[in-house]
């Protein structure tokens, strides 16, 4: 059984070395959490307001900072604090960038922005 708990995608690589008779090595695609997956921890929306990007959430329970995150790299949009809060985008994002949020280990739906 396999239950994802990352969004985007991952790579995983098999490598089986027998000395004497084998040696090979597979890799397959993994993927996580989608905007579409009911299996979500938590609510991530965006709004503008000019050229800003303010993301919002709710139901990010439990301690710790939200990570908003950009999909790919996971360089870091923005954080916040709260259960429900908000924060604004501290980098240049563009039309077709995915965005989703961390807390812990628990992850946010993904968002594309328009």
């Amino acid at each position: 059984s396999y239950d994802a708990d990352f969004s985007g995608t991952r790579t995983m690589t098999a490598t089986i070395v027998d000395s004497v008779l084998y040696e090979g090595e597979d890799s397959i695609t993994l993927s996580g959490l989608s905007g579409n997956d009911s299996s979500t921890d938590f609510d991530l929306s965006y709004s503008t307001d000019n050229d800003d990007y303010i993301f919002s959430w709710s139901g990010a329970s439990g301690g710790g900072t939200v990570t908003v995150q950009l999909q790919g790299s996971g360089q870091t949009v923005c954080t916040g604090t709260g259960s429900s809060g908000e924060c604004t985008s501290e980098i240049q994002l563009s039309s077709g960038d995915i965005v989703y949020a961390t807390r812990n280990s628990r992850t946010s739906n993904e968002v594309e922005i328009d």
